[in-house]
């Protein structure tokens, strides 16, 4: 869209648009997407689910997804919203949203409970049982 204005002016309104900012959010996120399938033939995003479609034209839900913090997968971190978002609708906005965004963030990759074991003297922390990030979600939402 760019390359077809022609004054200074249209370019800076263009720039500055809503519109604008989720295209350069999307071709971010399509280009990590891109990537990431180079790596695994199981990835996939569907695009025509109305929720991924509603996050991918959300300038509010890419620029947390893309600048809150590292993530190890994007499309395991959209799928994980998506899931939220249609076990409860209300994660569309506010906090809810942007505990949706850290839980997939933090949860895109397995993690797992520390437990404190003892060997003689030794205090050591061992991996224990997965964490469901979805249940963590739910969980936060109740407290």
């Amino acid at each position: 869209k760019l390359l077809t204005l022609k004054s200074k002016e249209e370019i800076e309104t263009c720039i500055e648009s809503e519109e604008f900012e989720v295209d350069m959010l999307n071709y971010e996120i399509l280009t990590r997407y891109r990537e990431e399938k180079r790596g695994s033939h199981d990835i996939k995003i569907d695009f025509e689910n109305e929720t991924i479609s509603w996050i991918l034209s959300s300038a509010d839900v890419m620029e947390k997804l893309m600048h809150s913090g590292e993530t190890i997968s994007i499309t395991k971190s959209i799928e994980i919203i998506k899931t939220i978002i249609e076990m409860d609708n209300g994660a569309r906005t506010g906090w809810k949203l942007r505990l949706a965004v850290a839980i997939a963030l933090t949860f895109n990759q397995t993690v797992k409970q520390r437990q404190p074991t003892v060997y003689g003297s030794s205090h050591l922390l061992e991996d224990g049982p997965i964490i469901d990030g979805l249940e963590r979600f739910k969980n936060f939402v109740e407290w």
